[in-house]
């Protein structure tokens, strides 16, 4: 008989528990944890029940080292307790339940820790520069991959300038302004008002092949540390529609 048998009790012949809705464990800055809501919810016990259980053990090294207190807010705005664990607090608390679930629940959660652990191991770690020419080769390697970035930024974001015109371009070619322009626009229904993007403008259906939403990102944008810049842009056939329907309107 293992530890676990004898802390248990013996296997259970179905190996059927609750399902659980989400992760058992998280990575905080390379420290895997669990958290007291989250063996509650596994194991279908009160969240109460399950901090009392924790904050009965001795108030020692142990005890410190792998429960910690912290606060959570929910939906409602209100503020609770709960803990994290690591692995070895996750397995003393689950000791401290008996039963079939108990013990499907805690391989479950050891299950989860070295899968965790097994990540981090595989991940690339930083090597921090022990000698100068490290240090050098590690400046290099960043100004490359730095230079690299930068590029593709000015492809994606690189101004629009063929053929396209804005609101205000054709505004004033009518000789009147952008804001009576744009007005009418939404007011025939041509364009609207996105809600929920800080006033941009979009056409409606039926004119999408008027023009389109450009996004650009000038060099006085990036030294300014500036959003990208989100601008509807009319092609050629939108300029003409606008011209040849709304010259008479504007003189």
């Amino acid at each position: 008989m293992n530890f676990m048998e004898r802390v248990f009790g013996a296997e259970p012949q179905v190996d059927e528990v609750v399902e659980f809705s989400g992760e058992l464990v998280s990575n905080s800055n390379g420290e895997i944890h669990t958290t007291s809501r989250i063996i509650a919810e596994a194991l279908g016990k009160e969240h109460r029940d399950v901090t009392r259980k924790i904050e009965a053990f001795p108030k020692d090294e142990f005890s410190l080292r792998n429960f910690t207190q912290r606060d959570y807010t929910t939906d409602r705005g209100q503020t609770h307790k709960e803990y994290t664990l690591t692995r070895d607090g996750m397995t003393m608390l689950i000791m401290k339940f008996t039963g079939d679930e108990a013990y499907q629940w805690s391989k479950k959660f050891i299950d989860a820790f070295n899968l965790m652990e097994a990540k981090l191991l595989e991940a690339p770690q930083f090597k921090v520069p022990t000698t100068l020419a490290e240090a050098l080769q590690l400046a290099a390697d960043n100004e490359a991959e730095k230079t690299e970035l930068q590029e593709k930024v000015d492809v994606l974001y690189a101004p629009d300038t063929v053929s396209m015109f804005t609101t205000t371009d054709l505004a004033k070619e009518l000789g009147i302004t952008e804001q009576r322009l744009r007005k009418k626009l939404i007011l025939d229904n041509v364009m609207y008002k996105l809600r929920s993007a800080n006033g941009m403008r979009n056409l409606r259906a039926g004119y999408e092949n008027l023009g389109t939403q450009s996004m650009y990102y000038t060099p006085e944008m990036k030294v300014l540390g500036a959003a990208p810049d989100y601008t509807l842009k009319w092609n050629t056939d939108g300029r003409e529609f606008i011209l040849s329907n709304y010259s008479e309107w504007a003189a």
